[in-house]
């Protein structure tokens, strides 16, 4: 679509914005709103579609935040939430539809025995955290800089470039990088680690090593840009925290997609506790928190007094749990297989790309997830991705939305299993716009290249 026809293309979306900004701080709440590009305002979802409220048809490479897998309007997630709708929304009472997705996830998942459901990925990360320091009497944690576990106080330190925290400006100032109302005396308890980095790791955590109750990591990390994990990496981080007696804790939020068992599985690398949700919620709100048996007895009152304290009014809500139950009984391995098979077709189609066209953008990602991002070297780290040209990527985003790609405003994205080699097509067509109306093409060389 021609530039200065979008607007027009898009009108009701625009007044739809300038509506709830008269209610809603910021006008959406969905995180920020670029002042360039008013979001859009989607009407309803039909596989690897989206269609926004003036019509236009979008093909949606952000899966409700990598929540789904199969699209939008997966029948047996639909029919599941539909019967769930007969007999009632919520009781404040069990249900025995979340005894059956708590027993999928514990068949699936090696690390994960005994769970809790919540109902965020913010709630199951700080429940994390409660219970590590609980477990071991230690009080610090430490986590990856650019590493994201949700909004928790203790969790909301150097938040990734993808996600609304200060980025990262080099050394680790826990104080200097946390987010606006975090106080500072509360986050001088977090410690900042490296990626994919096993020599810097290891001289922080051997200096706190008395203090650390946990080190928390994203085997992909997803708000810095769907960075995958070296297996030595992880098995590093899993041999150090046992030596020490701090907890592992993998926040699968985003990685559990991309094996039955999520990255765990993957890499071969089991934690002490898994924080997990999206995928496992077949698109409505839930977290979960699981571990070895013996840790998650810290949340059990018949068996420890006092027991961790874990609340939630909301939580095991009985339609995510059908809605999470039909999802994952339908992901079976042929369908991980497609979805792995279609990652791999469109990083490299875009890889391809930016080589030919000698543009400063690389792509990460494993099985469904990608991400592009400005840059003219490998990214294997938040540090590494901290030093991209932002502003390019957000004017990259807007003339994908204009060529009929959804991905909400980010560089981040997953396939789906209705997607088709014409799908991937448009994607990369989409991108060779953009660098081609941008000047990015040759960039990369007459800059010194990577």
């Amino acid at each position: 679509m021609e530039a200065d026809a979008f607007p027009r293309a898009t009108a009701r979306s625009r007044a739809a914005f300038e509506r709830a900004e008269r209610w809603i701080a910021g006008g959406t709440n969905l995180g920020g709103a670029s002042p360039d590009h008013p979001p859009l305002f989607i009407e309803r979802g039909e596989g690897c579609f989206v269609f926004d409220v003036d019509g236009n048809r979008y093909i949606d490479f952000i899966n409700s935040s990598f929540a789904l897998p199969f699209g939008h309007a997966f029948a047996p997630v639909r029919e599941a939430v539909a019967r769930q709708l007969e007999k009632g929304t919520f009781f404040t009472a069990p249900t025995e539809c979340e005894a059956r997705l708590a027993e999928l996830l514990c068949q699936r998942v090696p690390g994960i025995e005994r769970l809790k459901f919540c109902s965020s990925g913010s709630e199951a990360a700080m429940f994390a955290v409660r219970a590590a320091r609980a477990l071991t009497g230690r009080p610090r944690i430490a986590k990856m800089a650019g590493g994201f576990h949700g909004t928790s106080d203790s969790l909301s330190t150097s938040l990734g470039i993808m996600s609304a925290g200060v980025p990262f400006a080099g050394g680790s100032d826990p104080e200097k990088e946390a987010a606006l109302g975090i106080p500072a005396a509360l986050a001088r308890d977090v410690v900042l680690l490296s990626f994919n980095d096993e020599r810097r790791c290891e001289a922080a955590i051997e200096r706190q090593r008395r203090e650390l109750a946990a080190v928390l990591v994203e085997p992909v990390m997803g708000a810095a840009g769907m960075i995958p994990a070296r297996r030595e990496f992880l098995q590093f981080l899993r041999e150090i925290t046992r030596r020490h007696g701090i907890l592992l804790v993998f926040d699968e939020m985003i990685s559990l997609g991309i094996a039955p068992g999520g990255a765990q599985e993957y890499y071969g690398v089991i934690p002490d506790l898994t924080c997990c949700g999206k995928i496992i919620g077949g698109g409505l709100p839930i977290g979960c928190l699981g571990g070895r048996a013996e840790l998650m007895e810290i949340f059990d009152l018949r068996r420890h007094r006092p027991a961790v304290n874990h609340g939630g009014t909301f939580a095991a809500h009985p339609l995510a749990m059908v809605a999470g139950a039909a999802q994952l009984e339908a992901l079976t391995p042929e369908v991980y297989r497609r979805l792995h098979e279609l990652g791999d077709r469109l990083r490299a189609a875009l890889a391809d790309l930016f080589e030919t066209a000698r543009a400063p953008l690389q792509v990460t990602g494993v099985g469904q997830l990608f991400c592009y991002h400005l840059n003219r070297r490998p990214v294997a780290s938040y540090e590494a991705a901290a030093r991209e040209d932002l502003a390019a990527a957000l004017r990259v985003g807007g003339i994908l939305t204009r060529e009929g790609i959804h991905q909400a405003s980010t560089s981040r994205g997953s396939v789906s299993t209705g997607m088709g080699a014409g799908e991937l097509l448009t994607y990369v067509e989409a991108m060779a716009t953009a660098i081609g109306e941008l000047g990015l093409a040759g960039a990369a060389r007459a800059s010194g290249g990577a």
